[in-house]
């Protein structure tokens, strides 16, 4: 009697465990939990059974601003050469504003300076490509009127960046450029030559079309070149470009070789 009533017993668990392992696998089958599988998303469900494509991940791009001839790169005091007239950088500054990547704004405004160790700028976005940088070259006419005092000392705008003069009307220089040259070819640069521009009529906006796949959560290096030659390319450089309030048509010629000078590589 014992024995059989324990062989019933047993036997009864076993279906009831058996019943219960059936409505919870039932369970676990007609409920599954949805959500992004992907370890490496930003919105990872380690609970997840099954994926929603919901995943969402961050791509960084670094864009490098510098000068180059062609493909050197150029720092402070290297030479080039334009039209056979050999020249020197002495001092190199420009503007760049409302920088956009995908239409969507990444950048205010950015200065390019070539005393600085780093001109670069970190982006953040959410797209898996690439396809269009936009900005200006100069300030917008409310960057313009900004007052520089009200910035702290690394702000691209602030008074100690040395590009703003208090002339009338005021004005922050677009572009300040000083190179030397020579005249004969031996490359004894005694020359000097400025150009320091700061009008609202030169603002200059640049739009490139661009197809980079970006990586998950990961940066490229894109190099943002300023072809220097090119900036003086058809300039009369025996011309001076006065510091005033008035544009001049070599300010203008400037500022268009500048659109022209710049082009987007990947590293």
């Amino acid at each position: 009697m014992n024995h059989y009533f324990c062989s019933m017993m047993r036997n009864y668990i076993l279906v009831f465990v058996f019943v219960l392992l059936s409505l919870y696998g039932c369970k676990k089958e007609d409920n599954p939990i949805s959500g992004c599988m992907d370890p490496i998303a930003l919105n990872y469900n380690e609970n997840a059974t099954e994926n929603n494509n919901s995943c969402e991940y961050q791509y960084f791009v670094k864009l490098n601003f510098k000068l180059f001839d062609g493909t050197k790169e150029l720092s402070r005091y290297a030479n080039f050469t334009n039209n056979n007239v050999n020249f020197q950088i002495e001092r190199f500054k420009l503007y760049f504003s409302n920088i956009r990547i995908n239409q969507n704004l990444t950048s205010d405004v950015f200065l390019f300076n070539i005393e600085n160790d780093d001109n670069s700028l970190v982006v953040t976005l959410n797209n898996e490509t690439l396809n269009n940088i936009n900005f200006n070259i100069g300030l917008t006419t409310l960057q313009n009127q900004s007052d520089p005092n009200s910035f702290d000392s690394n702000h691209p705008l602030s008074i100690s960046q040395n590009t703003y003069w208090f002339m009338t009307p005021p004005s922050y220089m677009y572009l300040m450029a000083e190179f030397k040259y020579d005249n004969n070819g031996d490359m004894n640069f005694t020359n000097p030559l400025t150009y320091h521009l700061a009008h609202s009529e030169l603002l200059r906006e640049l739009n490139i079309s661009s197809d980079f796949n970006l990586i998950k959560n990961d940066t490229i290096d894109l190099n943002l070149k300023i072809l220097i030659p090119t900036v003086l390319n058809n300039v009369d450089i025996s011309e001076t470009v006065p510091h005033s309030s008035n544009i001049s048509p070599t300010s203008i010629l400037i500022m268009d070789n500048i659109s022209n000078a710049i082009i987007i590589e990947e590293i």
